[in-house]
This record gives structure tokens, C-alpha cells and sequence, in this order.
């Protein structure tokens, strides 16, 4: 059974929400409501996992962490996402069950981790939990100083960024050799990776990734009031390789009954014209009596 995320409708009511692009929110949205989320809203997630969901290109997602970072709505540390207004907006104070929820995953998090959950002020407080970890006495200069540090290491990491495009849809830059362009909506070349397509392969065993993705930059030449924006691009490949690996493997073929030696119907009509087939033998004649 799926995991349920609420949301509540006063989300698009909140003035920082009303800030961003239609991306941005987008991707607001899938880090509160993705598979791998949890109760505590600290989970483990990849950028290219980021990536194939939502059909953003890494650059796109990584401006768009920043800029979550800069508000301190969202962080990526390491592996890790962490939301800190998550537990919040659960409401833990009020149910027990959600506080016991958030204690078990905060449990099983390195002390690392959980010192930086205190640096970007997690909205649970971490020295409920019943584990060792070491405070500095002067917590009041320590969290100034945490503070000052988190938000030069964001500026640093930030500025190590290449410069945000005008738009969110920038053509991401191959990594690794290209294996076919597919035409967009603005009459760009869309670039499919090889390791796009090693990754397509491991996620549709049972599709011939090669000729689908051909297949589809000649559909996309034959309708070009149908082609897709650069954002929407890996979310079409997606789909279309969905649907056909649900048709069953590409290679199966129809195997044909071999067919046994034909019958005419003038070798079934008794006192048929035709001549007997000649045969090395006499001829043995048999009558009724």
C-alpha cells in the first residue's frame, strides 16, 4: 500500500510558494511528496533519481536546491534532503505516533547529521532524542557561529554554480557520448546520452531502447505542433517506454503452426475425374459385393 503525503490547499497561499516559477514549485512539491520521503522529512535521494521523476536536467535541479537552501525551506547534505519544517507541519507535538515515527529515523542518522540538522534549525528538537551526542556549552555563540558558517558554505557552494539561464528548460550539457538528438518545440536538438540510454535499458528490460528512441525523433520531425519542451523531454521518453514495456518484450515473435501436407477438395468427392498417380506396382482393384 502507498504511503499517503497530505497537503493542505493553504500551500499555495504562502508568499514564498507565490515566488517561484512553476518549476520551482514543481520540484517544492515532489521533495515534500516523492517515494522516499518520511515522517521526519530528512531521507536519502540522488540527483539523478530527482532527474528521471520529474525530467529536470541536473543543472535545472541543483539552481533550484540552491535557491531552496537560500530561503531555508529546503538543504541537500551529502546524500541527504532535508526539509526543516517538516515535523512542524506534522503537527508531533499533538500525536504521539508521529513523534515516535520521527525519533526512529532521527535514531539511525550519524551525529554528522544531525549536527546539521541543529545548524539549519530542524523544526524537532534533536536533544529529545536518547542518544549520545556532545554539546558545547556556550550553545548560544555555537548557534551564531553554525549560522554564519551554513550560510557561507551555501554562498561558496552557490557560487561554484554555473549562472541560472533565463529559463529553467536550459539544454542540459552531455556528460557522455550522444546517441541521437530528439527536435523540441523551439526546434532544438534534445541530446540522448549513452548513458541515458544504459539507465533506460536497466529500467525497460524488455524494450529495444535504441530503436524507441529513434522511433521517437522521427515522430517528433513528422509533428512538429506536438514536439516537447526541453523541461517536458525526458518525462515524454519516460512515458512512451513505459508504454511499451508494458506491451510485453520487443524481440517476442508470432511462431507460426507448421502446416501439414493440403487436401483439395477433389481428393475427398468420391468418382473424382482426376487420373490415379501412377505407381511401379500392378493395379489391385476392389469392388462391394
Amino acid at each position: 500500500m502507498a504511503t499517503q503525503r497530505y497537503i493542505s490547499t493553504s500551500f499555495w497561499d504562502d508568499e514564498w510558494i507565490q515566488t517561484l516559477d512553476p518549476s520551482e514549485k514543481l520540484l517544492y512539491l515532489y521533495l515534500m511528496t516523492n517515494p522516499l520521503t518520511n515522517i521526519a522529512g530528512v531521507y536519502k535521494i540522488t540527483d539523478r533519481r530527482i532527474s528521471f521523476d520529474t525530467g529536470f536536467n541536473l543543472d535545472t535541479i541543483r539552481h533550484i536546491l540552491c535557491k531552496f537552501e537560500k530561503a531555508g525551506k529546503a538543504y541537500r547534505k551529502d546524500e541527504y534532503i532535508a526539509i526543516p519544517s517538516w515535523p512542524k507541519h506534522q503537527k508531533w507535538e499533538k500525536n504521539t505516533k508521529v513523534e515516535t515515527g520521527i525519533i526512529l529515523i532521527l535514531k539511525e542518522l550519524e551525529p554528522e547529521l544531525l549536527g546539521f540538522l541543529i545548524q539549519i534549525e530542524y523544526r524537532y528538537p534533536i536533544d529529545r532524542l536518547c542518544i549520545p551526542y556532545t554539546y558545547p556549552s556556550n550553545n548560544s555563540d555555537l548557534h551564531s557561529d553554525l549560522h554564519l558558517h551554513l550560510h557561507s558554505d551555501l554562498k561558496n557552494t552557490c557560487s561554484e554554480l554555473p549562472p541560472k539561464a533565463e529559463s529553467v528548460e536550459a539544454t542540459p550539457a552531455p556528460t557522455s557520448p550522444t546517441f541521437c538528438t530528439i527536435i523540441t518545440n523551439t526546434k532544438d536538438e534534445y541530446p540522448i546520452t549513452e548513458e541515458m540510454v544504459d539507465l533506460w535499458k536497466s529500467t525497460y528490460p524488455a524494450v529495444d531502447i535504441h530503436q524507441q528512441l529513434l522511433s521517437m525523433k522521427s515522430w517528433s520531425v513528422s509533428n512538429p505542433k506536438k514536439r516537447k519542451t526541453k523541461s517536458g523531454m525526458l518525462a515524454f521518453v519516460n512515458n512512451w517506454l513505459n508504454k511499451e514495456q508494458n506491451k510485453g518484450p520487443a524481440n517476442a515473435q508470432y511462431q507460426r503452426p507448421q502446416e501439414g501436407p493440403k487436401v483439395t477438395s477433389s481428393a475427398l468427392r468420391p468418382n473424382s475425374s482426376r487420373e490415379p498417380a501412377p505407381t511401379d506396382g500392378p493395379i489391385v482393384t476392389a469392388f462391394s459385393l
